[in-house]
């Protein structure tokens, strides 16, 4: 036998997990678009300081010098050695 009021307490609980676990998926779905742009926002090309020639980001070894113009997107992370 149910007490007074436990089916709408059990309701109350349902309804506030299933806000939780929708708030939750909009939240990483928003978060998975917005990593998405900021992928896409990196360039896939460096410019090696030493040579010249211009390589694919992965191609940059430690200890590589990369060169960035004014206003160009850093290919990759790293030590500032000039500028």
């Amino acid at each position: 036998m149910l007490i007074a009021g436990a089916g709408a307490l059990c309701h109350a609980i349902v309804f506030l997990f299933t806000t939780a676990e929708w708030l939750e998926t909009l939240a990483c779905t928003k978060a998975s678009a917005e990593m998405s742009l900021l992928m896409g926002m990196l360039p896939a090309k460096a410019v090696l300081a030493t040579t010249g020639d211009v390589v694919s980001v992965r191609d940059v070894r430690v200890g590589d010098v990369v060169a960035v113009r004014a206003g160009e997107i850093v290919p990759v992370d790293g030590v500032v050695v000039d500028g």
